[in-house]
């Protein structure tokens, strides 16, 4: 996870791990064992997740392949499946898009400068 951010999240699978912080001024970590945040409602009748710099994100199981939006404020946003068969991977400079995932289970990696939104329809 990488942020400038003053708070945020990342999903872990579950497993055991070793931490190295790297920061700049005071820092505090929590975790949550057994919680995942769940999509949520991101405009215009999407649902999906907001958040600034890198981070890993729950898994997403979609029934039938779909469009994927993004958005995003930095001069970055990276977008890697860990199924790189998957589609739904964004390599973009720009501000906004939508990329393409097949039907299946995503576990996805974001990674970019600022914030930014993922998004896809119920």
């Amino acid at each position: 996870m990488n942020s400038q951010a003053g708070s945020g999240w990342t999903y872990l699978a579950p497993g055991r791990y070793q931490y190295d912080v790297n920061a700049i001024g005071n820092w505090s970590i929590r975790l949550v064992a057994g919680k995942v945040v769940r999509p949520a409602s991101v405009g215009n009748g999407l649902v999906g997740y907001r958040g600034s710099g890198g981070m890993d994100l729950p898994p997403v199981k979609f029934g039938a392949a779909r469009s994927v939006g993004w958005r995003a404020g930095g001069g970055i946003f990276q977008l890697f499946d860990d199924n790189l068969m998957g589609g739904a991977n964004v390599n973009s400079q720009g501000t906004s898009g939508t990329t393409y995932a097949r039907s299946g289970t995503h576990r996805w990696t974001v990674n970019a400068l600022g914030g930014w939104v993922v998004g896809w329809r119920p």
